[in-house]
């Protein structure tokens, strides 16, 4: 307990932290300031005691806030004073961003903004953002500084008595989306997808709808939870005999991620829109080929200032931090799904390509790569022509149902089993298209055995829709085709013919020679032989998983592809012998291994399990159990451009290097693995990183043992990060137990390495030869004889702790915890320490700047650390 004999005041605090860091430092010469814009005003539709920074990567949002927002610094900005600012990224992790950026950027080619680098800022009453906005960007810290628009979220006008009559589910022939009919010949409704939907609230008690899963707190919202349920009951709503039935009722998990939040500013509560963060957390819970949709729009240049018209609504890619976010998740895989707006717009008017910071999202070189989605006519011999509230324009893609929709929700407020035949506007027409493409990637996934990109979910959409009609006054503003499923399905059908084991086909060897460039084979339940693919495009699956089909080696090789593409999802692999890949052996352009296990296999040299040199290879939820190499990699040995190994476990696997998995691809993600009980006898017990650039990312390292590198090695060839993984118990007959680098330098971020033991030295890590590992915001406690052997570099809000006895389970070692002071980790209590907790002031639960642990970083906070200044405590 801190004997506290003394009080000061915030401002008395900030001056003293920022002068005594930053006197004589001007930000102005140091990062260059911007040209004055006195004449900038907020556009019509902005919030205005808001704007958004986005910083350069020179400096911390932390840095940049406490430099801008406190008079004692030489780089006060008096707009900022008193502010406060959140992350557009909310509370995910750095890296967790930083993986899904890193990837984005691989996937387009080209850089793309960093979102780890962007706040949102309320500002005190009275300040005007807009002055704001031109003083942030005159101070040199701001890539961006623009204003925040408000959300419109395109409300009901009509909401008759609800109708049990869900035509939009019905063939071409009764202007529907063919839904029932895919149903029906396939017996697919979604299985093995998840969607996620952006907007404020929902109705998580309605009678009809599923378990929801919350990304974070329900926004209030005037209009209620209706809005929200009517979206989702149109993708999900449960086939339970009564009410509505939802386009993809099957769907394996539905998400819903609040698009705005309710905050408290100088004693008010007031909501802020949050549709950057939102798609951050759903892509943190969607794997690639999921479905996101928002039910967001903004007000654009042409609205006129009514709050309760939605003339001139545009969709929310006006705004060009929510755009940014858009273009990584697609990147990253998802697909996503945007209502164009109900503003009567034409999205090609010249006015979309001129101001607006030159950001011009609705030209066709500036296509985020979301479906953007029109509404159009319901019936008659107008259905599927252009209703005129819908915006239009080249950048909208397709169409569906915008009025007379049948869903759950709206009724009495009371009424947790409220049904409406009203739900209109192009929040149903995209509410239909998102259950679409759900159900669409639903019979990719489960009949082809692999999912649609963004792109080719678009371009089936589109080429195979019902075509667009003319309005009544022979106008053809484009909107898109109406979706057909019933064609899409077709035309797949059509394309990748279906080989049947053992019903066509007594072998997978027969299916294999049979089958064309394209082509899929299903496999049944038993055991099978192996077999050879040569210079085919294939994809092999079983029809009921691991647990019933298995491929036994019986002491021969199992599969072999050679200059070929080949997905393989769904078996037991065992049992199998090769001098390379024993389970698997692949070259050619790529090899896909989804959802098998592989146990007892043996390769003479490398790739117990799975053995690849394509040139992009994706390993994902698979098992590795007990398989061998006399040489390198006993689970998987990767030799090529490209590799993805996530979700998989590897426990039991030896080999001399690289008990789990052995990489020399020139670029290597390994992601959310669990290496348990792996052995190697020389390097690598875990995971042997030979050559290439990789990057390790919320992986697990239990138990492993090996000479050097008990965890993981790293040799001389290889380069990159190592974040948010757990080393724990892990053994080094020499050197190393949780990680031996050997004349390498990694990044090591946010990592725990526990109870490691090595017999000669370096309990946690062995840093050999000329390796200068960086180690940053990482926990190091009883590991033995030492944590860290050789040269590293401290990057900060690191702990190194004898042991890791934790007496108030807050996940830091009692030794290191920040109620002596030392914010940064650093070792000293100093002036760091407290610039820190001032730019995290307010509710901060958790966070090391909360010195007390009352969930809030405030004085008490400060004077704890003065308390301790220079070593004090």
């Amino acid at each position: 307990m801190l004997t506290r004999t003394r009080r000061l005041s915030m401002l008395a605090v900030a001056t003293l932290a920022a002068s005594a860091m930053l006197q004589g430092f001007n930000s102005n010469s140091a990062l260059g300031a911007s040209d004055k814009d006195d004449s900038y005003e907020l556009p019509l539709g902005s919030e205005p005691g808001m704007l958004f920074i986005r910083f350069k990567d020179s400096i911390t949002p932390a840095e940049g806030m406490a430099l801008m927002s406190y008079s004692g610094s030489p780089d006060h900005v008096p707009e900022l004073e008193g502010a406060a600012w959140t992350r557009a990224t909310g509370d995910l992790k750095q890296s967790d961003i930083a993986y899904m950026h890193a990837r984005a950027e691989e996937k387009l080619g080209r850089d793309l903004p960093n979102p780890w680098q962007g706040v949102y800022v309320n500002l005190k009453k009275g300040i005007d953002a807009a002055d704001a906005i031109v003083a942030v960007r005159e101070s040199g810290f701001a890539l961006k500084a623009l204003h925040v628009p408000m959300v419109s979220t395109m409300p009901l006008t009509n909401v008759p008595d609800y109708q049990p009559q869900q035509g939009y589910l019905r063939s071409t022939m009764e202007h529907g989306i063919g839904a029932e009919i895919v149903w029906d010949r396939f017996n697919m409704t979604g299985e093995g997808v998840s969607f996620c939907d952006i907007e404020y609230n929902f109705d998580p008690m309605h009678c009809d709808l599923p378990e929801i899963q919350d990304l974070g707190p329900h926004c209030p919202h005037p209009r209620g939870t209706h809005h929200g349920t009517a979206a989702i009951g149109c993708v999900a709503a449960l086939d339970n005999g009564s009410g509505t039935t939802g386009i993809a009722h099957g769907v394996s998990g539905v998400y819903f991620a609040p698009g705005a939040e309710v905050y408290e500013h100088e004693g008010e509560e007031k909501i802020r829109s949050i549709v950057d963060r939102a798609i951050f957390q759903a892509m943190m819970v969607l794997d690639p080929g999921d479905v996101l949709l928002f039910e967001v729009a903004i007000y654009g240049p042409n609205w006129n200032g009514n709050i309760n018209s939605q003339r001139g609504s545009v969709p929310l890619e006006w705004y060009e931090p929510w755009y940014d976010a858009v273009v990584m998740a697609v990147a990253n895989g998802l697909i996503l799904v945007e209502p164009a707006g109900n503003g009567y717009e034409n999205l090609d008017d010249p006015i979309y390509s001129q101001d607006n910071g030159g950001h011009w999202p609705f030209l066709p070189e500036n296509d985020s790569g979301a479906i953007m989605v029109g509404a159009g006519k319901t019936h008659g011999q107008r259905a599927r022509a252009h209703d005129p509230f819908s915006n239009y324009g080249d950048t909208v893609d397709v169409q569906a149902w915008g009025r007379n929709v049948t869903t759950a929700g709206y009724g009495s407020s009371s009424n947790n089993c409220g049904f409406t035949s009203g739900f209109n506007g192009t929040s149903s027409a995209s509410s239909i298209v998102a259950g679409a493409t759900v159900l669409l990637q639903s019979y990719m996934k489960n009949r082809w055995g692999r999912i649609l990109s963004p792109a080719e979910m678009k371009q089936v959409l589109r080429a195979t829709g019902q075509p667009q009609r003319v309005a009544a006054d022979g106008t053809l503003n484009n909107i898109g085709p109406l979706p057909d499923l019933v064609a899409a399905t077709d035309y797949f059908e059509s394309l990748s013919p279906l080989h049947r084991v053992p019903q066509q086909h007594a072998t997978i060897q027969d299916a294999v020679d049979a089958a064309g460039n394209g082509d899929t084979i299903l496999v049944g339940p038993g055991v099978w032989s192996g077999f050879e693919v040569d210079r085919k495009t294939l994809v092999i699956q079983s029809a009921d998983g691991h647990e019933s089909t298995s491929i036994d080696g019986a002491g021969g090789s199992c599969i072999t592809t050679l200059n070929s593409s080949v997905e393989i999802q769904g078996f037991t692999i065992h049992d199998c012998e090769a001098s390379d890949g024993a389970g698997v052996y692949a070259e050619g352009e790529w090899l896909t291994v989804r959802e098998c296990v592989f146990r007892d296999n043996l390769a003479t040299v490398s790739g117990g399990g799975i053995w690849s040199g394509c040139d992009n290879t994706r390993i994902t939820r698979c098992e590795f159990q007990s398989n061998r190499a006399w040489f390198v990699g006993a689970g998987v040995y990767l030799a090529g451009a490209a590799a993805e190994v996530t979700d998989n476990t590897f426990q039991g696997n030896s080999a001399d290097y690289g008990g789990g998995v052995s990489t020399k691809a020139e670029r290597a993600w390994i992601v959310n693995n669990v290496f348990h009980d792996n052995d190697a006898r020389f390097a690598g017990g875990g995971l042997d990183l030979w050559e290439g650039a990789v990057d390790v990312l919320e992986c697990t390292f239990d138990r492993n043992n090996s000479n050097r590198g008990g965890g993981l090695s790293m040799g001389h060839a290889a380069s990159g990060s190592i974040t948010d993984s757990m080393f724990t118990m892990n053994t080094a007959d020499l050197q190393g137990a949780g990680c031996w680098l050997g004349d390498a330098s990694p990044w090591i971020t946010g990592c725990r390495f526990a109870d490691n033991i090595a017999v000669n030295s370096g309990g946690a890590i062995e840093s050999a030869g000329t390796s200068m590992p960086e180690i940053k915001e990482s926990v190091l406690c009883g590991n033995l004889p030492e944590p860290v052997m050789g040269n590293y570099q401290d990057s900060g809000d690191n702990c190194f702790a004898l042991d890791c006895e934790d007496a108030n389970n807050n996940g830091t070692p009692d030794e290191c915890d920040s109620s002596n002071g030392d914010v940064d980790g650093n070792g000293v209590v100093n002036v760091e320490d407290l610039l820190a907790a001032i730019a995290a002031f307010g509710h901060c639960d958790g966070c090391p700047e909360d010195i007390n642990g009352d969930g809030v970083v405030d004085v008490e906070d400060l004077l704890a650390i003065l308390a301790c200044w220079q070593g004090g405590c």
